[in-house]
């Protein structure tokens, strides 16, 4: 007895405390009203074991531990409990379901033939190249965004290209070594640094925009004929009167 109280003292000292505990519950409630707590407490711990079990099973023949699957859990329920609320939610998300799967099984037959091309070292050089030229004129559009007499620091165009800040410096460290931009530091605040475009950013930029109004000439009335038959399908669709 006094091996059994010392290897197990503090499992019999939680079942004293339970047994005392549901003594008093049951003093205090009517026969009806307990047995019938019992019993779904019964029932739960009953789809618990279930639920642990399999999960057990699962993981022990997959020989994997994923902590994710309460997440996936809680997804099926809220995704039934929506369904059973609102049943067209379910036909009406079906597309997008269908473009998800047509978008994955597009994607690895295009990234075979993308990655094909650029495995080289001069295909990587390019790929470089033109990631970098897309960023630095990002960059350069979003400086000339600003109005002119507001100071435009590395924070400002964080927020205005919606990228983290390390990932912006990158981007100006790069267009300053361009001489795209430049450094300087508020004359009020000199723990503040401004960025500025240059001359010869501005003519980048300039160059640019002459471009994309050449091609915006070329393909606008295509554009505007396309956008106008889209808006002109989606009002008769609604019954409504285009316009």
């Amino acid at each position: 007895m006094t091996a059994l109280w010392k290897n197990n003292r503090a499992l019999l000292i939680i079942v004293a405390v339970v047994v005392v505990l549901l003594a008093g519950l049951i003093q205090s409630l009517e026969p009806k009203v307990w047995v019938s707590i019992m019993l779904s407490g019964a029932t739960l711990a009953a789809l618990y074991f279930l639920v642990a079990s399999g999960l057990s099973l699962i993981f022990g023949l997959m020989d994997v531990l994923n902590f994710a699957h309460g997440v996936l859990f809680v997804l099926g329920a809220y995704v039934g409990l929506s369904t059973f609320m609102n049943p067209r939610l379910l036909f009406n998300t079906l597309p997008f379901f269908f473009v998800v799967v047509a978008a994955v099984a597009l994607a690895q037959h295009f990234g075979r033939f993308f990655w094909r091309r650029i495995g080289t070292l001069r295909g990587r050089q390019v790929a470089t190249a033109v990631l970098l030229l897309v960023g630095v004129g990002l960059v350069l559009l979003a400086l000339r965004g600003f109005p002119d007499d507001q100071p435009v620091t590395i924070g400002d165009l964080a927020d205005r290209l919606l990228l983290h800040h390390h990932s912006t410096v990158e981007l100006i460290d790069r267009s300053a070594r361009q001489g795209f931009v430049e450094r300087q530091r508020d004359d009020a605040d000199r723990r503040r640094v401004i960025i500025r475009l240059t001359p010869a950013g501005a003519a980048i930029l300039r160059d640019l925009s002459v471009h994309h109004r050449s091609e915006l000439r070329t393909t606008g009335p295509a554009l505007a004929a396309a956008l106008t038959a889209l808006l002109a399908g989606d009002a008769a669709q609604a019954g409504q009167p285009p316009g």
